[in-house]
């Protein structure tokens, strides 16, 4: 299952996401369940639950690290220390 970034800077679409990795089944040993976990808690105000999250998205893929630095959808999330250490 592949959810891009994009569906998440609508607004009120992060529920969808959430609604979606539910309904599809997605494991939570899966990288994806966890990024996308991150966004969805980094823009409904979870922003400590969103870095726990996308910790554990980057310790199942190390790619995902890079991919975090620019997404738009952790803007909430850059001056946060916890983020800044795990992504730079």
């Amino acid at each position: 299952m592949t959810i891009r970034l994009k569906i998440a800077e609508k607004q009120g679409q992060y529920e969808k996401i959430e609604e979606l990795l539910s309904k599809n089944n997605v494991k939570k040993n899966n990288e994806e369940y966890w990024y996308y976990k991150a966004i969805v808690e980094a823009n409904t105000n979870g922003e400590e639950k969103a870095v726990e999250s996308l910790r554990k998205a980057i310790k199942i893929d190390e790619k995902l690290r890079k991919e975090a630095k620019t997404d738009p959808n952790f803007k909430r999330l850059r001056e946060i220390p916890a983020f800044k250490i795990m992504v730079y």
